[in-house]
């Protein structure tokens, strides 16, 4: 089983920039946002688990989840690792279980999926709506590290104002454009920081929260640490 760690936090806040940075690390495969846990998140039964038909939702749903297609960044994170890659892997990986199989067997499936394709020991997901929802699965990993990054309103607002569109429907553009009013803006960004505050709570010292501006202007420093 991989070492399994996990940063998180607001988005627009540099999580991509930190997620590739370590993964330049020879140790360290990051991949992101395969949102397992967070909105992506399927129920199994409390007892029995996933069944044949959940396994093959969550493969679907995973097939859609490249570093691209999901965080906007072309360059990515894993190495050699094209877009349609991951989810090859991932159906692969989830396709040797033998339902009912728990939450945490599919997930430790898709990241030793990922620790065999790259050679590396250390697997980190990199997906900020985990925050939010810390509390499913942290328990799951109790020698698991999480990264918050954290962002001051006036700067995520503007970001989260500024950000590129990726969508090409003129409905979802139009709602998106509606998101960013600053009214909205602030709300998300009050809900992120509350999110935190539970995090660590929840966490304790086994959480590490990294403000955007140490890690833009103090790279080098805050990556060893």
């Amino acid at each position: 089983m991989p070492s399994m760690h996990f940063i998180l936090g607001m988005p627009r806040s540099g999580t991509t920039f930190l997620g590739r940075c370590l993964a330049s690390h020879p140790d360290i495969a990051v991949f992101g946002e395969s949102d397992f846990w967070g909105r992506s998140y399927l129920a199994g039964d409390a007892q029995d688990g996933y069944d044949a038909s959940v396994v093959g939702r969550v493969a679907k749903i995973q097939q859609h989840k490249d570093w691209a297609t999901t965080t906007g960044d072309e360059l990515g994170c894993l190495p050699g690792l094209p877009e349609g890659v991951y989810g090859r892997l991932v159906s692969a990986a989830l396709s040797r279980l033998k339902p009912p199989v728990h939450e945490r067997e599919i997930y430790t499936a898709i990241t030793d999926a990922i620790r065999q394709h790259t050679g590396k020991p250390v697997v980190v997901e990199k997906c900020p709506g985990y925050v939010v929802f810390v509390r499913r699965f942290a328990h799951y990993y109790p020698q698991a590290r999480f990264i918050a990054v954290e962002r001051d309103p006036v700067h995520f607002a503007a970001s989260i104002r500024h950000e590129r569109d990726r969508f090409h429907s003129p409905l979802i553009g139009a709602l998106i454009r509606f998101s960013r009013h600053p009214f909205i803006v602030i709300l998300m960004w009050r809900s992120y920081a509350l999110a935190l505050g539970r995090a660590r709570r929840l966490l304790g010292d086994r959480l590490m929260v990294v403000g955007f501006d140490a890690l833009t202007e103090e790279t080098e420093q805050t990556l060893r640490q």
